[in-house]
C-alpha cells in the first residue's frame, strides 16, 4: 500500500512538473524564491573549525560550531527530538508536494551558516566530483535553474532543509 501511494504522489509530482499545474494548487503557499548559491559561499574559515577533530567527532563539532550562530528559534527548528512522528515528516519530494516538512530552509541561514553547513556537508558526503557534496550542489542549482526558467512556487534551493 506504501509503495503504491509513493507512486501516486510521484506521479502527481511529475505530471506537475511536466504539466505546470503548481501554480493552480498552491499558487497561494509562499516558498521562498532565494538562490542559497552555495557553490559561491566561502568556507575557508569554516573549514579550519574542528581541524584537530577526526570523522565522527569533527562532524559533530561543525554541528556544535553551527548551533553557537543559531537563534534560540532557529536552534529549536534544527534540534528536534529523535522520533517516529519527526521521522515521518521527513520527505525527499518538492515542497509544494509536501508541506510538513522539519527544520530549518538553507535562506533562513546566513552566510557564516551556510559556510558552517557546507562543511558539515563536505564531510558528511563524498568529496568525488559528480558525488556527494558536488551531487549535492548540483541538485541545489537544479533547483534554482527550474525556478528561473518556470517561475513557479516551491523551486529554488532556499526551500531545502
Amino acid at each position: 500500500m506504501k509503495k503504491v501511494l509513493a507512486l501516486i504522489v510521484a506521479a502527481i509530482v511529475i505530471a506537475g512538473v511536466a504539466f505546470g499545474v503548481y501554480p493552480f494548487f498552491f499558487a497561494s503557499s509562499s516558498y521562498s524564491t532565494v538562490d542559497v548559491n552555495i557553490g559561491t559561499v566561502d568556507d575557508s574559515a569554516a573549514a579550519e573549525l574542528c581541524r584537530d577533530k577526526k570523522a565522527h567527532d569533527h562532524l559533530v563539532c561543525l554541528a556544535g560550531e553551527l548551533k553557537k550562530t543559531l537563534s534560540s528559534d532557529a536552534l529549536a527548528a534544527v534540534q528536534l527530538d529523535y522520533s517516529l512522528t519527526n521521522a515521518q515528516k521527513w520527505s525527499n519530494f518538492p515542497p509544494m508536494g509536501y508541506r510538513n516538512r522539519v527544520g530549518i530552509t538553507l535562506d533562513k541561514l546566513d552566510r557564516n551558516q551556510l559556510a558552517i553547513v557546507k562543511q558539515i556537508l563536505k564531510q558528511a558526503t563524498s568529496a568525488t566530483p559528480g558525488e556527494g557534496y558536488d551531487e549535492i550542489e548540483q541538485i541545489l542549482n537544479a533547483d534554482d535553474y527550474l525556478y528561473a526558467k518556470t517561475k513557479e512556487n516551491g523551486f529554488s534551493s532556499g526551500n531545502f532543509r
